[in-house]
């Protein structure tokens, strides 16, 4: 809400009309003027509201309280509303009356205030008198079926089909229990207003049941079966709908590749068929169709797809107790700033993450994992070239001295297959070379291209980004660093005292197995590789 000061600063020092200061702030002019012309505008008082008598209306005060009380004890069909009883007084006494229709819906809103402050079975004012205790008991000793049929006969009298009404009135389907309980108390007594009060309905509700059950067939009144379920069955519906449903929407004019009801709906009108949304719903739904989205399916378009898989395979089923297998990825860059995700939270506690944030850094970790052992190996770097690839073999010899040979099978990223890498794999299988600083052959296993699914490292970075990436505020990249470093250490201890070649999702919710398989999808569907700004 605007305050006072604001709109002085419009004023004077904006320059503002007091028309305009009323159209941008919604406050009335003469409001506006009032607060721009007192000198002491920090003493602005509320003013009191005054009993408002409606003295015009001393002549007509007994009608309009009379109509009232017939609402307050039932006796009417329809609600007295304060047009309802201006109508009323204007066609009652004719000359005679001169008040508006203004003066009359405020006394009778004054009237109703104090007429229905008391009135029987009011929940919401938290107000009950004696008798609509009564009243209420005797309805939930209906509803408790521990009312017999012959306490019912010797009170009620002979009504019609009491016994079926006795039975319904605790049954399970609450529209069945509604109307026999609405029944059963008019025939008693007790007002429309208790009743609706009572079942938490409306009193147009209550005298709709009663209507249908004095003047229409007693069984029309308990129909279980609704229209809509009726239009359901309806073989000519049913055709109807599923003629559209086999035809594309463009064939009918409408601008979609799919359907959706408004548009169902609106030719199935031109057509003839009348139905609603929730009847061509259970239509669907019966014959068992579904609304579903197409899923995105990662694909390989490389055309020696079936080869390299072959190889790969051969590799991994022949590998020795002296030669180790790598998978070989980039995790990042990824910004060191507050990140979203799932979180267990209190009740109306709702996390938020700001959309513009200043970033503390970037982080581009560079990891090879390797299947036998379940073991990473990890170091940071600042950019994506084959210069950090060739780091990544130099770390891999040294740490696995002794080994004949190691695998290297990473994606086909322009850095992992560039010349300058496969020169440096040269260089390291050169005999003397190897004599010299007793280092492995290096065979390199390439994926095929697009198939950054069966890069079994994905996984493990998905699991990591999980635990320790997302629902994150490290304050640096060096906090960052530690966490990262942490888990890789307590994953790779885990598998050290637990060794196992191909488990199951046990460490960090990884999304599928740390193993070679080409039906499986290692990389997390929520997980996107790219920008700082998409991470």
């Amino acid at each position: 809400m605007t305050k006072v000061h604001d709109l002085r600063k419009l004023y004077f020092k904006e320059g503002k009309s007091i028309t305009e200061i009323s159209k941008e702030t919604g406050r009335d002019r003469k409001t506006v003027r009032m607060y721009l012309e007192k000198e002491d505008w920090n003493d602005i008082r509320p003013r009191t509201l005054t009993e408002v008598e409606f003295p015009k209306l001393d002549p007509f005060k007994m009608d309009i309280d009379a109509w009232l009380m017939e609402d307050k004890k039932g006796k009417c069909k329809q609600r007295h509303t304060a047009k309802r009883i201006y109508d009323q007084l204007v066609e009652k006494h004719e000359k005679n009356f001169t008040c508006s229709y203004r003066t009359v819906a405020g006394y009778v809103a004054k009237s109703k205030n104090e007429i229905f402050a008391q009135r029987p079975g009011h929940l919401h004012m938290g107000r009950i008198d004696m008798e609509a205790q009564a009243d209420f008991g005797w309805m939930l000793q209906v509803l408790q079926n521990a009312y017999s049929f012959s306490d019912a006969k010797n009170e009620l009298g002979e009504i019609k089909e009491l016994k079926t009404l006795l039975q319904n009135a605790s049954s399970e389907q609450i529209k069945l229990r509604n109307r026999a309980i609405s029944i059963l108390a008019r025939n008693r007594g007790i007002p429309f207003s208790t009743i609706a009060n009572f079942l938490h309905i409306s009193r147009k509700s209550v005298y709709g049941y009663l209507k249908c059950y004095q003047t229409a067939n007693f069984n029309a009144s308990f129909v279980t079966q609704s229209s809509r379920l009726l239009k359901a069955n309806d073989e000519k519906n049913i055709n109807a709908i599923f003629s559209l449903l086999h035809c594309p929407p463009i064939e009918f004019g409408i601008n979609r590749t799919s359907w959706i009801m408004e548009d169902l709906k609106s030719c199935l009108e031109k057509r003839g068929v009348f139905v609603s949304k929730p009847v061509i719903r259970e239509i669907i739904k019966k014959a068992g169709y579904r609304w579903k989205k197409a899923k995105v399916v990662l694909t390989s378009n490389d055309p020696q797809y079936m080869p390299k898989l072959q190889y790969i395979k051969e590799i991994l089923s022949s590998l020795s107790k002296d030669e180790r297998f790598f998978s070989c990825d980039e995790f990042g860059p990824f910004a060191i700033k507050m990140k979203g995700g799932r979180r267990l939270v209190a009740p109306g506690e709702y996390p938020i993450v700001p959309q513009f944030q200043k970033s503390k850094g970037f982080l581009i970790l560079t990891g090879a994992l390797e299947l036998s052992t379940n073991q990473v190996t990890h170091f940071y770097s600042k950019k994506k070239n084959t210069d950090e690839m060739i780091r990544l073999l130099d770390v891999l010899l040294k740490r696995y001295e002794g080994f004949t040979r190691i695998y290297l099978s990473w994606d086909a990223a322009s850095w992992h297959i560039s010349k300058k890498l496969n020169k440096r794999v040269d260089e390291v299988n050169d005999s003397s070379y190897r004599r010299k600083h007793k280092t492995a052959e290096v065979v390199v296993a390439p994926l095929p291209a697009s198939a950054q699914f069966l890069n079994v490292i994905e996984s493990v970075f998905s699991g990591m980004s999980r635990a320790i990436i997302h629902n994150s505020n490290y304050g640096s990249v060096d906090e960052a660093k530690a966490a990262i470093d942490r888990y890789i250490r307590d994953r790779n201890k885990y598998f050290q005292d637990h060794p196992k070649v191909a488990g199951k999702k046990i460490w960090g919710r990884e999304l599928v197995p740390s193993r070679f398989n080409e039906g499986q999808n290692c990389k997390d569907k929520m997980y996107v590789n790219a920008s700082p700004r998409l991470i």
